[in-house]
């Protein structure tokens, strides 16, 4: 995470959250957030006692603090000693798929590359669709179901010649 909390929205966002948990007598301690696209990722620290369950029960009572915004305790986040909770920006940032796409490098290890998209931390994710003997992709209506299909499309066909891959597509 950043050592300090310099932008002004994550400090108010994040002495917010702590206030909250403290009206509770809760004590934890923010170390520091990871700016994502749509979302913002605060590192909790509980307190000595604290269970990551008595954390996550107020998960509810966040939202009216932050106005109103998407909460999301996410738990403890691998190899870190921080409870993740994820708020929602004020304004999302949108990812375009030429963005990754253009870092041909991360593509070299895959036979069949297909982006799914990119961590709260930045992080850009990209499987190996030949390793998956089945895919399944849901979500609510609205949720850009239709369009990862079409960015999952297009990121096969820009990354292999077609001498290297034979497409058939079927509704």
């Amino acid at each position: 995470p950043q050592d300090t909390l310099k932008d002004d929205w994550a400090q108010k966002t994040a002495d917010l959250i702590q206030k909250k948990y403290s009206e509770f007598k809760i004590n934890v301690r923010i170390a520091g957030f990871v700016a994502g696209k749509n979302s913002t990722t605060f590192y909790v620290e509980p307190g000595y006692g604290v269970s990551i369950n008595k954390i996550r029960s107020f998960d509810t009572d966040l939202r009216p603090a932050l106005s109103g915004k998407r909460v999301r305790i996410t738990g403890m986040i691998p190899g870190k000693p921080y409870i993740g909770i994820e708020v929602e920006n004020e304004t999302g940032k949108i990812l375009y798929l030429k963005e990754v796409l253009e870092k041909s490098d991360l593509f070299n290890n895959f036979k069949i590359p297909l982006v799914v998209g990119i961590d709260p931390e930045g992080k850009y994710h990209i499987n190996d669709l030949s390793q998956m003997p089945h895919l399944l992709v849901a979500g609510t209506t609205g949720s850009g179901k239709s369009v990862w299909m079409h960015a999952a499309i297009i990121s096969i066909l820009y990354t292999l010649r077609p001498d290297q891959i034979k497409f058939i597509l079927v509704d």
